[in-house]
């Protein structure tokens, strides 16, 4: 299925659209709704940055493994860190947003809207290949001429991710019910190993 996002040519893959359906049927809780809409915040901030930029990609695939959002326009360092960073520090600002909400309305509903963005944000933060804070550490090191960047960052994600792991551990022996950090620890490793690169690159 193929639509325009701020102009932008969108594929969203069948599968991606059945699972995004399902999930959305089948929670009770309303916290896929929330989940969904943190994410749409900060991939919308992404190309809204891109777009005032006027590096706008040629074209975003939506799939079951994530976003991928492709460009040929040429950006600078501080275009570059500007779009890498808008996305989780709008959901750091939306996350603001609902606590003042909730705090002012004392509304459960939008300490939980605040909760996920600033989930969705500070871990988008974090130093580790395949999210934001990842691209931001490629960019710093390939501005400062490190050697060996895909070995560095490949090493600093993986230890990134086993702290993460080890942090979901401690978290689940206090609460059993919680395994969610453990969990993205665990999936943070596996995307990692499996994408080592001890190249110059």
């Amino acid at each position: 299925m193929n639509i325009k996002i701020f102009g932008v040519k969108t594929y969203i893959s069948v599968p991606f659209a059945i699972l995004m359906a399902f999930l959305l049927v089948t929670d009770s809780t309303g916290f896929m709704g929330i989940s969904l809409f943190a994410v749409a915040v900060h991939e919308s901030a992404h190309l809204l940055a891109m777009k005032l930029l006027k590096c706008a990609p040629n074209s975003i695939e939506l799939g079951i493994g994530g976003v991928l959002i492709r460009s040929k326009a040429y950006a600078s360092f501080k275009e570059n860190l500007i779009t890498v960073l808008s996305g989780p520090l709008v959901n750091l600002f939306f996350a603001g947003l609902f606590w003042a909400l909730g705090y002012g309305f004392e509304l459960e509903f939008f300490y939980l809207n605040s909760v996920v963005q600033f989930v969705v944000g500070g871990v988008n933060l974090l130093p580790v290949k395949g999210l934001d804070g990842g691209k931001v550490m490629r960019i710093i090191l390939e501005s400062i001429g490190v050697k060996y960047i895909g070995l560095t960052c490949s090493v600093v994600s993986i230890f990134t991710a086993c702290a993460i792991t080890i942090g979901g551990l401690a978290v689940l022996v206090k609460n059993v019910s919680n395994p969610s950090l453990l969990l993205l620890g665990i999936y943070l490793i596996i995307i990692n190993v499996s994408r080592f690169n001890c190249c110059y690159d």
